[in-house]
């Protein structure tokens, strides 16, 4: 419609939703979307919401909401879904912005934390590679208590060899340490989750198939690259979770433009099938 709003719903253990609590509302031709949901400082739920303008996409702003203490406002102009991870002082915000000086089309890859006193940190440099466009941020935390950041980057006309997917640590204040970490040469939309056995499982989409590889956070080593899933049509949009037995189970969907369905698979932490992929959504 002409308006946009945003939700949030709690569930309890067995799937039961609370009532629906309305976040934001935007007025005549904009937006608002809640792009990612973890618990923050003390327990606390916590969203983020990117809203923006429809004239040019040229206008963003993000914003944390901690129901219990209402909205913490924008630290900076947002050109990417952000990803949340929960801290005991504060949240962490991976997103990716245009940074003033480059391209409208050139976004590059930031981290920042937000406090629940209404607090944002400085905005820092993610990427050390920022030719081509940064997007997809992705942040889990790894059993050493820092975390570990991923995106991928595009090609543009700047930088028509760019591409794949990277990688960075992040310390416990959300700062990032080392250098950039090459995972993969070709892919987007990369999906994390830490293992049982402390290794971290990426997956992306490589020209319309799934593929995965396992990440050492100790001793950054990488197991060779491996296709979990692929097809006649185009797989995109994988998310994981570790499970109990030591592999993953993952989701993605088949097709595009409004003919997409979702599928869902578990697997070794290998990458080897353990269940045939089951349709759990047609559109």
């Amino acid at each position: 419609g002409e308006f946009g709003f945003t939700f949030d719903q709690r569930f309890d253990a067995l799937g039961r939703g609370q009532d629906f609590a309305r976040v934001a509302a935007n007025s005549k031709f904009s937006f608002l979307v809640n792009l990612d949901v973890d618990l923050g400082a003390n327990g606390q739920l916590a969203s983020v919401v990117v809203s923006g303008v429809f004239v040019g996409f040229a206008s963003y702003s993000l914003t944390v909401y901690y129901p219990e203490y209402g909205s913490i406002m924008p630290g900076g102009l947002n050109a990417d879904p952000p990803s949340l991870k929960a801290a005991s002082n504060g949240l962490g915000v991976a997103f990716a912005r245009d940074i003033p000086g480059t391209a409208a089309t050139d976004a590059d890859m930031l981290i920042t934390r937000a406090g629940l006193d209404g607090s944002w940190g400085a905005q820092v440099a993610l990427a050390q590679d920022t030719a081509g466009t940064q997007a997809g941020p992705e942040l889990v935390q790894i059993p050493s208590g820092t975390y570990l950041a991923a995106w991928h980057t595009l090609p543009n006309t700047a930088a028509p060899t760019a591409g794949g997917i990277s990688a960075r640590f992040v310390d416990a204040d959300f700062q990032p340490t080392g250098n950039e970490i090459d995972i993969a040469a070709n892919g987007i939309d990369v999906a994390l989750t830490v293992l049982t056995d402390g290794r971290v499982a990426f997956a992306y989409e490589v020209n319309g198939d799934i593929r995965m590889r396992l990440f050492d956070a100790a001793t950054s080593a990488l197991t060779p690259e491996v296709t979990i899933a692929d097809g006649a049509v185009r797989l995109h949009g994988v998310k994981l979770t570790a499970l109990l037995d030591g592999g993953f189970a993952a989701a993605w969907t088949a097709g595009d433009a409004g003919a997409g369905d979702v599928f869902v698979a578990t697997f070794s932490a290998t990458g080897v099938s353990t269940s045939a992929a089951l349709q759990v959504q047609n559109i």
